[in-house]
């Protein structure tokens, strides 16, 4: 019984036990109602009408992995908040609580993914109703159970049927699904080339009306044999498109649930038509033996991709063709008629399936033949020189017209290149692994909605952190969000085949809090079809290196003494704000700036004194301009300023008279007090001045004003 239940009987609802009736919140519990909530399984959360929690149960208490003490007065469940079941977040308004808050809804059943604080992420599935105070809504219950396991099972499922759907459509056989009612509910691809038809054309029609009338006896045989004794194996011949028959091997098995009852019975069919023609060929009348034979053995000659071998039914071989020649090292004329196929098989081979099935050795591959025309196994073949060689081999039983043995037909296939390429993929998955693993820089899989499938130890080292804690958590969570964007246009540039690959310099979030900057290098893997798969990441800790460049830039653009902008970098925001003037029409001006004097301070008191008047008077510019206004160290004893964005002309004159007054005031060189002059100009930039124009005119301007000033010091 849920907690919405109890308070449609009892008309009350949850806020905490001991704290007695809220005002203007729900009312409290009764002593019985409130022993039955805590037994629940199911977490029940109880919400006053601004949505704070008044009260939970134990249940809750467990699934959220919190205390009552935590959850009490919070403003939902967890601080991280709600995703939804692609990753995405979920806004507070639409959980289940605040619609029933907002609205006065039940919500029941809504999936809500919540990372707990060990984060891991857990599935929630919600129900929610509103408590009244007649018309009011006072506040709301919701009812929560974990249902982690089940969504992993969904997601599970989902996976297999999609790697299931990737293996059929780009399968060469057909493959086909049929409920137990006989009826198609899943047709691949390849039955447009082998029988003609768009899966479409099958899907929904019963499974035999394209069967041959003779052949549906015996195939709804095999259907009952693989829902009764497991897998089975038959050959029946289907209507092509055209009207024409082609005959099939079909493999079927059962697909059964956990309670053993049968879903759908699933089958393989591949096309053996020719085999089939070469079969009945054997079979025609002793009359035309002869002549067939010499035919077949022509045929059989040119193909030498395949060691064809007969023998009659005694087991002398009669048939060698050139693929047998070329695979074993024998002649044709040294072995027909005087031996048996014993002689280039695998002796060990031979005598263990000997003793299993209790026939003599030369018997022993004749003796899949008995209840089927043709037995398929690998198998093991021994060259002239003793090299063994793995290869698929199909033995088919040779009959007369009355149905009498007459020999056996075998067909072999080389799969030692199969076998090789099979060893080089595990090779070559394994260096992959010790490549992965031990690289000494950051890696990892990154599924296409961002969370880390696959890390190695050195990621986990570079974040701080381990590679399980890693494991199913997202790339986005990680990354600052100054740099989340563009990572993001990246991968999408990636996904839509703009880009093979891209490198990124970005910050990551440390475990300890603080963000470390990183080389990242990205690639996308796509599957056979072409599809997005997943990404690969290489991940390489450059915080060193990005301090560094950092100090290094600040000195080269920087005064070292005053820590004022240099000629550098004043040249270079110059520029910019005089191109930004032209486009926007604002105002901007420069002030030169000279200390008068400068040299008797030197050379009264020294260098070092005259060192910490630049000092000081660097200082006391920072306070006198505006904030926006960047002040520079040209050299020597000359400054400049950059102002921008001036509302008016007179701006600049209001900056330039701060400057005077606050460094005409005296200063304390170790002990000594001494005053200086100033002598400031200024140029407003017009229209067509460019940067180097701008200053030139300050500096005329500067030694104006210091020319005036000797002037009129000297008529004075």
């Amino acid at each position: 019984m849920s907690i919405s239940t109890l308070t449609d009987r009892t008309g009350v609802s949850t806020p905490p036990a001991s704290s007695g009736p809220q005002p203007g919140g729900p009312p409290a519990l009764d002593a019985r109602l409130r022993l039955v909530i805590d037994a629940l399984h199911e977490g029940v959360v109880v919400h006053d009408a601004r949505g704070t929690i008044v009260d939970v149960n134990p249940a809750a208490e467990r699934i959220l992995r919190r205390t009552r003490a935590q959850l009490v007065g919070a403003a939902a469940m967890h601080e991280r908040g709600g995703v939804r079941a692609d990753g995405s977040p979920f806004p507070a308004g639409e959980m289940a609580t605040g619609i029933a808050l907002a609205t006065g809804r039940d919500v029941v059943g809504q999936l809500v993914g919540l990372h707990l604080d060990h984060g891991e992420l857990h599935w929630l599935s919600l129900n929610a109703r509103a408590l009244r105070d007649g018309e009011t809504i006072s506040g709301a219950v919701t009812t929560f159970s974990d249902v982690t396991e089940q969504q992993s099972i969904i997601v599970a499922l989902a996976d297999s049927e999609r790697r299931f759907r990737l293996l059929a459509e780009n399968s060469s056989d057909l493959i086909t699904s049929i409920d137990p009612g006989g009826v198609r509910t899943y047709v691949s691809p390849s039955c447009r080339t082998l029988l003609g038809y768009e899966p479409e054309e099958l899907i929904g029609r019963i499974s035999v009306e394209i069967l041959h009338p003779d052949d549906r006896d015996r195939i709804a045989r095999h259907l009952q044999s693989a829902l009764e004794h497991g897998p089975a194996i038959e050959e029946a011949r289907f209507r092509h498109k055209t009207g024409t028959w082609v005959w099939l091997e079909t493999r079927s098995r059962a697909v059964r649930d956990e309670r053993g009852a049968v879903i759908e019975v699933l089958a393989v069919a591949r096309d053996v038509t020719d085999r089939r023609a070469a079969e009945e060929t054997l079979r025609a009348s002793e009359a035309a033996a002869v002549a067939a034979r010499d035919a077949l053995a022509t045929v059989l000659d040119a193909t030498t991709q395949y060691a064809i071998i007969g023998t009659d039914a005694d087991g002398l071989i009669t048939v060698f063709n050139g693929g047998a020649e070329r695979m074993l090292g024998y002649r044709a004329q040294d072995l027909i008629g005087r031996e048996h196929p014993t002689i280039f098989h695998d002796t060990d081979e031979l005598i263990r399936l000997s003793e299993e099935l209790g026939v003599a050795p030369e018997r022993v591959l004749g003796f899949g033949t008995r209840d089927k025309d043709t037995d398929t196994r690998d198998w093991t073949l021994v060259r002239c020189d003793g090299v063994k060689l793995p290869v698929s081999l199909a033995i088919t039983a040779i009959r007369a017209a009355d149905g009498s043995l007459a020999g056996y037909l075998g067909i072999g296939r080389d799969i030692t290149a199969e076998r090789h390429a099979a060893l080089e993929l595990r090779d070559a998955e394994e260096r992959f692994r010790n490549a992965f693993d031990q690289a000494p820089i950051g890696k990892a899989l990154v599924s296409l909605d961002g969370r880390f499938t696959r890390v190695n130890a050195a990621l986990a080292g570079i974040l701080g952190t381990t590679q399980q804690e890693l494991l199913g958590s997202s790339f986005q969570s990680l990354t600052h969000a100054d740099d989340l964007d563009a990572d993001l246009k990246l991968l999408h540039r990636l996904i839509t085949h703009q880009s093979e690959t891209y490198e990124l310099r970005k910050r990551y979030r440390h475990a300890a809090g603080h963000y470390i900057w990183a080389l990242l290098n990205v690639s996308l893997v796509r599957d056979e079809g072409g599809e997005p798969h997943y990404f690969v990441a290489h991940i390489q800790d450059i915080s060193a290196q990005v301090l560094h460049d950092q100090t290094l830039q600040e000195q080269t653009l920087h005064d070292p003494l005053t820590g004022l902008a240099n000629r550098v970098l004043f040249a270079d925001r110059l520029a910019h704000a005089v191109e930004r003037s032209r486009r926007s029409k604002e105002r901007i001006a420069v002030l030169f700036i000279d200390l008068d004097r400068f040299k008797v301070v030197n050379d009264t008191l020294g260098h070092a004194a005259g060192d910490e008047l630049l000092r000081q008077a660097g200082e006391r510019m920072r306070r006198a301009v505006r904030p926006a206004d960047t002040i520079a160290r040209l050299g020597g004893d000359e400054f400049t300023v950059l102002c921008e964005d001036l509302g008016a002309v007179n701006d600049a004159g209001w900056v330039a008279d701060r400057l005077s007054d606050t460094l005409e005031r005296p200063f304390d060189l170790f002990g000594v007090e001494m005053s200086i002059g100033v002598s400031i100009g200024i140029a407003v930039a017009d229209a067509h001045d460019s940067a180097e124009t701008v200053l030139a005119k300050a500096d005329a301007a500067m030694y104006r004003t210091k020319n005036d000033r000797r002037e009129w010091q000297g008529a004075a």
